[in-house]
């Protein structure tokens, strides 16, 4: 991970790399933490996190997860 991509990135931005270059699950849940430590979502809100398929964001250490089939979430430009 090199800093420098972050620069000029928005306040509270994290970034990770691995080593294939490809994001993994001890990467997803790093973020997963971050997500959850600037959302602060309480117990009485739930909120919806949607992702694709990709195996990196099926964790079993992450309490509940619905996601969809892989490249379920793509889109093409108009």
């Amino acid at each position: 991970m090199n800093d420098q991509l972050l620069k000029g990135a928005p306040q509270l931005t994290v970034g990770a790399a691995s080593k294939s270059g490809w994001t993994d699950a001890a990467i997803f849940k790093r973020w997963f933490d971050h997500f959850v430590g600037v959302v602060k979502p309480p117990v009485e809100d739930p909120h919806l996190l949607l992702l694709d398929g990709h195996v990196s964001h099926k964790s079993l250490e992450l309490i509940a997860l619905l996601s969809f089939p892989p490249r379920t979430t793509c889109s093409t430009a108009s």
